[in-house]
């Protein structure tokens, strides 16, 4: 594949939806160091800024989400059940995470689909502006982007 090649829209054998390069370039960076850059995303009409984390980091802040969780229920027992559910299902993707970081290390796969964000701000138009602590979103549905992250007052 020549340089011009690599830096034009790829689009999947496997489903045919274009994706940009240089953002899966900068997961992939993320994913393989845990480092990542603040960044805005424009998707579906709506602003996306936030800081870039590897899956790792994205299902490990999950899981400790679960972990502190409460249920909305009376019983001490339930709760303690549905958090030890969810928990357990984070950390078997934390598990998948790590794998996936080492076989990449081996032998480059598939670019990536998805991208993580921490410390997210939200700018829906019409709305006012809200705050998420975690946001995963498909790269295929980014339509532009900056880098570097909203300013809010």
């Amino acid at each position: 594949m020549t340089e011009e090649q690599s830096i034009q829209p790829q689009v999947s054998e496997d489903d045919g939806i274009e994706r940009d390069p240089f953002i899966q370039t900068l997961v992939d960076a993320t994913n393989g160091t845990g480092v990542g850059a603040g960044i805005t995303l424009h998707s579906h009409g709506m602003l996306v800024s936030g800081d870039m984390i590897s899956l790792g980091q994205f299902f490990e802040l999950v899981r400790e989400g679960f972990a502190g969780a409460t249920a909305h229920t009376d019983s001490d027992e339930l709760a303690t059940t549905i958090r030890g559910f969810f928990v357990g299902i984070a950390g078997k993707w934390v598990e998948a995470a790590e794998i996936m970081k080492e076989k990449e290390a081996e032998e480059p796969g598939p670019p990536p689909s998805y991208i993580h964000l921490k410390n997210v701000v939200m700018v829906v138009p019409g709305q006012d502006v809200f705050r998420l602590p975690l946001w995963r979103g498909r790269i295929s549905e980014i339509s532009g982007f900056s880098i570097g992250n909203i300013q809010t007052g």
